[in-house]
């Protein structure tokens, strides 16, 4: 067994979608589908994985990022205010790291969720039609068991550790520092 590894991905995409639907928000707060028609989406991936073990104790990163440019590529349209512009809530930028710890019975886990500025209107000609980016830490603790036939794991976690402010949609604010405790069981 390798002491140290470490694989990483690069990948690219294009992909030009007809009849591409997006809801937005429309009047007293109800949402509504609008038919964009034509949109060209492309972007690059990278992930990469890191894996040190050592005797008992084993350590797995875990990191991606995603660049994402996806645009209104028809003219015309009553949305042709956001022609050529990135569409709605689509981050340009969005990635994650996760370290997870392994010794023994226990398990530890710390995650890094970044999401990058995304537009709340088809023209997003400034950023005070923007909501910020936000970055989420998350920790988990936890131990596996076998007592009878039963083989499981207990673990406890905090999401949202640093209690950040955060919108993922406009007006729609997302929970705070949030608790759990997880109880999973196999027979």
């Amino acid at each position: 067994d390798s002491v140290f590894t470490i694989q990483s991905k690069l990948s690219g995409f294009i992909t030009v979608v007809n009849d591409w639907i997006i809801w937005q928000p429309g009047e007293y707060g109800y949402w509504r589908a609008d038919n964009i028609r034509k949109v060209f989406s492309r972007g690059l991936e990278y992930m990469v994985t890191a894996t040190i073990n050592l005797h008992r104790v084993k350590a797995d990163l875990y990191g991606n990022y995603s660049f994402t440019r996806t645009t209104n590529a028809t003219p015309g349209l009553d949305l042709s205010e956001g022609y050529g512009k990135q569409l709605m809530y689509i981050p340009l930028h969005k990635g994650s790291g996760i370290l997870y710890v392994s010794a023994g019975k226990y398990r530890f886990s710390y995650g890094l969720h970044y999401t990058g500025e995304r537009y709340t209107t088809m023209g997003n000609s400034d950023t005070h039609h923007a909501l910020e980016g936000y970055m989420l830490h998350n920790i988990s603790a936890g131990r596996t068991f076998t007592a009878w036939k039963l083989r499981g794991e207990i673990r406890v976690q905090a999401d949202n550790l640093l209690d950040k402010d955060y919108q993922s949609i406009l007006w729609r604010p997302m929970p705070g520092r949030s608790y759990a405790v997880l109880l999973k069981l196999a027979f």
